[in-house]
């Protein structure tokens, strides 16, 4: 008990890391820590790490509910062979009660590497990130209800943007000024589970900008309106027993706008299509008022 209640009070509600930082501190404002894993020891649930600083803060495990804030910064990490975790940036396995915000992270990657996982958790908040170099962006594997907001975050040069899927409940998602360019697969991939809405984004240069796939039970549905998909692949494609809802939207230029494949897709007639050589089909209005 008195060991237990020594740890507790160790602990502080609001932490500091810094370039220039030691894991020796004791991770206060005058004496910061120099990654978020120790940091993330130091802190107590429910509170905040923040970043004095532009740093490489080392990848990390986060197993509660926190706020990690590099606004000041940005805080990165970056993945190598020598990474605390080489594989995941920030790897969460939170309680189904908890709120986890990451805010100013620059993320670069190497092959096989995630830059936030996330598998457990209440609510997931990712604002201003930017993730490069990884094999998957974002990747949402959760066995239960999750939300996640991203917002103004910046996915590129991956293989897939963002991924969501749940073996139980829904992942209900809102992505709001997100760009994703250049991935060699999916940009967002909506798998079981997935409920997802798309706005004011920028989809472009990708193989498939929206795919949706349902493994097994529970489709998705995503809803995409006052967004901008240019130069892809495909931009939207759905897949049986899943939806996609489009409208006040701008394709450009993209090899294949709609994609049903089996599935539904659902376009008003406010989107504008520009130079794009072939359309496709949608389940609503005419096409030709695409």
């Amino acid at each position: 008990m008195v060991a237990v209640s020594s740890v507790a009070s160790a602990q502080s509600a609001r932490t500091w890391v810094s370039g220039v930082g030691s894991d020796s501190n004791p991770c206060s404002r005058t004496a910061p820590c120099a990654s978020f894993s120790h940091a993330l020891t130091q802190t107590s649930a429910g509170g905040e790490i923040d970043c004095l600083d532009p740093g490489e803060f080392g990848a990390v495990i986060v197993n509660k509910a926190i706020t990690i804030d590099c606004d000041s910064g940005p805080g990165g990490v970056t993945l190598t062979s020598t990474s605390i975790s080489p594989t995941v940036a920030f790897d969460i396995i939170a309680a189904n009660t908890d709120i986890v915000t990451l805010r100013g992270m620059k993320i670069i990657g190497v092959p096989g590497s995630v830059g936030v996982e996330i598998l457990s958790a209440q609510t997931v908040h990712l604002v201003n990130i930017k993730i490069s170099s990884v094999t998957t962006g974002v990747s949402v594997s959760a066995s239960a209800q999750i939300f996640l907001t991203v917002e103004d975050t910046q996915i590129h040069n991956c293989f897939n943007g963002i991924q969501t899927r749940t073996s139980g409940g829904l992942v209900a998602a809102d992505f709001s000024r997100v760009s994703i360019w250049n991935i060699h697969g999916n940009g967002i991939h909506a798998q079981n589970g997935s409920r997802l809405q798309l706005h004011s984004s920028t989809i472009f240069a990708n193989v498939v900008g929206v795919n949706q796939d349902t493994l097994s039970g529970t489709g998705s549905v995503v809803a995409v309106f006052d967004s901008f998909f240019s130069t892809n692949g495909t931009a939207l494609q759905s897949t049986p027993g899943a939806s996609i809802g489009v409208s006040n939207s701008v394709f450009s230029e993209n090899g294949i706008v709609l994609n049903p494949n089996g599935g539904q897709i659902s376009s008003d007639n406010d989107n504008r299509p520009y130079g794009n050589p072939t359309i496709g089909i949608a389940n609503g209005p005419p096409i030709t008022k695409f």
